[in-house]
């Protein structure tokens, strides 16, 4: 993602949040049997970012599901908008991007495309940048849970489990 300009996604990411599956109601073994959620897939100069609905608290965000990236986050902003609760003192980071500190926010109850996913700390980041850019990122701190993780670019489908 760090290649790509946030600003020409803009548009691609404001049309993704009202993308998503409803209410997925699973037993606790259907993680294990997979399941398969839509999502959506922007390509722009040759590069792809997968985007997918993550509905919290009632309402729908755009996150990016972020394979590379070891930690899920969510945009400060929106963490304070939610009122989300913060974890401990903020802590020093060190990504791709750089360095930095980020303030660690608890995630209680968040679904993606209507599928719950387990509550998390995540990492609160500066993504959106001139009102452009995904809410969040959804890292393999929650994709590994689930085992195998399947993107079908051509179709716009996430798999996770199976």
């Amino acid at each position: 993602m760090h290649g790509m300009r946030l600003r020409q996604l803009g548009a691609g990411l404001a049309t993704t949040a009202l993308v998503g599956a409803g209410n997925v109601l699973m037993p606790p073994n259907a993680w294990a049997a997979g399941v398969t959620l839509p999502v959506r897939v922007i390509k722009v100069h040759g590069e792809a970012l997968v985007v997918a609905p993550v509905q919290i608290q009632g309402r729908t965000y755009p996150f990016v599901i972020d394979t590379g990236a070891s930690k899920s986050s969510v945009d400060v902003h929106l963490a304070r908008l939610l009122h989300l609760r913060r974890v401990g003192r903020p802590i020093h980071v060190l990504g791709v991007g750089g360095a930095g500190i980020e303030q660690v926010y608890r995630l209680p109850v968040w679904k993606l495309a209507g599928a719950s996913l387990p509550p998390a700390n995540v990492d609160g980041s500066h993504l959106i940048v001139g009102g452009f850019g995904p809410a969040g990122l959804v890292g393999s701190d929650i994709l590994s849970r689930y085992g195998r993780v399947t993107i079908d670019y051509q179709h716009g489908l996430l798999t996770l489990g199976g």
